[in-house]
């Protein structure tokens, strides 16, 4: 039961986060939150993540936006 908030969430999350493709991991929508839209220019944001971040096929459009900022 305490799944379905997330169920329910699955829509908005594709339509207002890059990073929510395929089988996503809900940490990857933090962490695009806080590198696009919460930290500023020169900002430092650190997160304790999975390693299956550097090498699953979910998690490519977050590696390529965060490889890609400035």
């Amino acid at each position: 039961m305490a799944g379905y908030y997330v169920k329910d969430s699955l829509e908005y999350f594709r339509n207002h986060f890059e990073a929510a493709e395929k089988k996503f991991d809900m940490y990857y929508l933090f962490i695009e939150q806080a590198c696009r839209r919460l930290l500023s220019r020169n900002g430092l944001f650190g997160m304790i993540v999975p390693n299956k971040f550097f090498h699953t096929e979910a998690a490519a459009t977050l590696r390529k936006l965060l490889s890609t900022m400035k």
